[in-house]
């Protein structure tokens, strides 16, 4: 009876001021009509936030879904708004375990797919690791599939100047010790800016520039052309027509950083290209 009493008596003690809750400072939903996970999240360059998860919808915040299930890249700012949103997958199960930033200001996801279509290419059977980069407006820019004929899963990523880094754990591939052995992986894909063109249309130099103004080289007929530039959060920094084969823009008061130049013919995209100001 003592030790109770003295147990109860501890306890009055405790101040009363203590608390162990946490204040939620803001609480946003993202998703459509079905079900949507998140697996990962991080801060990018701009003070936003990155997150990759999967989803099922095609409306809501869901837009150009592939199939059961995507990859879904989700970019929203410090308050939790919606920036833009984009789907990777095909037609069958694709879902992300990790997401970084690259030095490029683009995003390198890794995960797995059971796909083999839409923007899946190359797996080698059942379910493979897979790895995508997009630029940091979420187009893609390329993809990798890892595996056997067994399951085979990447967990996460990580960059280097020489290339990407990618562990996981696999069944079958060769030097397997017994069940699932974890694996490391590297990808030579470069991370660096180099132009890429639609239909052999668009070139932009010099890339780098360090002068008053690049020139942008196009494909020109008479429809009507014009060039719209972004920055690497994706805001409009500049807009011109285009009335002749060359076009020179002028640079000199640009913000040194990565640059997506896109043409317009009749209000659709003919080519882009990417550059860099110094």
């Amino acid at each position: 009876m003592t030790r109770i009493i003295f147990f109860l008596g501890f306890l009055a003690f405790i101040p009363t001021s203590i608390s162990f809750s946490q204040q939620i400072d803001w609480l946003q939903c993202y998703g459509g009509s079905h079900t949507e996970y998140a697996f990962a999240i991080m801060n990018t360059f701009d003070a936003g936030l990155i997150f990759a998860g999967s989803t099922m919808s095609s409306d809501g915040n869901v837009s150009n879904n592939h199939g059961q299930t995507d990859c879904w890249i989700v970019k929203i700012n410090s308050v939790g708004d919606l920036l833009w949103q984009k789907c990777f997958g095909g037609s069958s199960i694709d879902d992300p375990n990790h997401i970084e930033q690259s030095d490029d200001y683009g995003f390198i996801v890794s995960g797995h797919t059971w796909s083999n279509d839409g923007d899946v290419i190359d797996n080698n059977g059942f379910r493979d690791a897979w790895i995508i980069k997009t630029d940091s407006l979420a187009n893609l820019e390329w993809q990798r599939c890892i595996g056997s004929v067994d399951s085979d899963l990447s967990l996460c990523t990580t960059t280097l100047n020489d290339g990407v880094f990618v562990l996981g754990y696999s069944g079958t591939f060769t030097g397997n010790h017994g069940n699932y052995d974890c694996w490391v992986a590297k990808l030579s894909t470069s991370l660096g800016i180099e132009n890429y063109f639609d239909h052999n249309s668009l070139a932009i130099y010099p890339n780098p520039s360090s002068g008053h103004s690049i020139t942008l080289a196009v494909r020109h007929n008479d429809r009507n052309t014009h060039l719209t530039c972004f920055n690497t959060f994706g805001w409009e920094v500049h807009q011109q027509k285009i009335h002749a084969s060359e076009t020179m823009i002028i640079v000199s008061t640009w913000s040194p950083g990565i640059y997506l130049a896109v043409v317009y013919e009749d209000g659709k995209p003919m080519g882009r290209a990417k550059f860099v100001v110094r």
